[in-house]
């Protein structure tokens, strides 16, 4: 029986990158992350999921709204871990849907800044220190490959849904 390894030397790989990159980042000075509202999810096709409500948030006195209808993966960990770190645990959800917002938003917050309101989003959510921060090393390590990717993207008809004033409305299949 034959084995592929390419995932296994993959991840190997992007650990001792990242490991390396941990001891030359720093996370800028603090933010204050505070989540006015608890958010609501609609499961969409595979890992991803809709906000069916608004999700406010406050970071150091800047309110940033993600509307009703956002497509999120919630946190983005590579399926390998997600006995350990399961992308879809509750204190993980909001400070994931936030950044993914923030990666998403042309223009709205540098990269930089986004993974750094990522991890003091999860510190606010009770995730302790050393997994917020391996959490941000991993956005830093591989987070420039998805930032502002889907800035030409209509992010919710990409995934076959539509926000309506009477709630949401499910687009034709497309395929």
């Amino acid at each position: 029986m034959k084995h592929d390894f390419s995932l296994v030397r993959t991840f190997v790989v992007a650990a001792f990158f990242v490991s390396i990159l941990s001891s030359c980042v720093t996370i800028s000075e603090p933010f204050e992350v505070k989540f006015v509202s608890s958010p609501c999810l609609i499961p969409l096709t595979g890992y991803n999921y809709a906000l069916c409500n608004d999700m406010s948030s406050i970071v150091n006195g800047t309110h940033y709204n993600v509307p009703a209808g956002f497509v999120t993966d919630l946190a983005s960990v590579p399926r390998l871990l997600y006995w350990k770190y399961p992308p879809n645990w509750t204190p993980y959800v909001p400070a994931a849907i936030l950044h993914d917002y923030l990666y998403q938003e042309c223009g709205l917050v540098s990269r930089k800044k986004a993974d750094d309101i990522l991890y003091y989003g999860l510190i606010n959510r009770g995730v302790k220190p050393n997994v917020a921060y391996r959490f941000w090393l991993g956005v830093r390590a591989f987070g420039g490959f998805f930032f502002n990717k889907k800035c030409k993207i209509d992010n919710n008809v990409q995934y076959g849904i539509k926000k309506t004033t009477s709630g949401f409305t499910v687009l034709p299949d497309r395929t």
